[in-house]
């Protein structure tokens, strides 16, 4: 079983199933693996990479967000380089249900 790191703030998140993705700038795991968060498990359904531009416009939702400015704004949080200058690159976005 592997384990992916979240925000505190994701907490209800997750476990309401709002989130069903994470965007990482690494692969956790692959399809089919069981991952836990906040003592909850969860099967990985697919990772793909995309654009991190793609994601923020069209999976907001699937990552917790009510809109893509959310989005942003906690990528910018997490991570130095900030959105901007990250917009093309390629990140693993990791699709996902809950399990127990």
């Amino acid at each position: 079983m592997i384990e992916i790191p979240f925000l505190p703030e994701f907490k209800e998140a997750l476990a309401s199933g709002k989130k069903t993705a994470t965007t990482r700038t690494k692969r956790y795991g692959k399809a089919g693996e069981i991952f836990t968060a906040f003592g909850m498990k969860f099967e990985i359904m697919d990772i793909v990479k995309k654009p991190l531009d793609e994601i923020r416009t069209f999976f907001f939702d699937d990552e917790g967000f009510n809109n893509p400015k959310e989005f942003e704004i906690v990528w910018n949080k997490i991570h130095p380089k900030g959105y901007e200058l990250q917009k093309d690159e390629l990140f693993y976005f990791h699709t996902f249900k809950r399990v127990d």
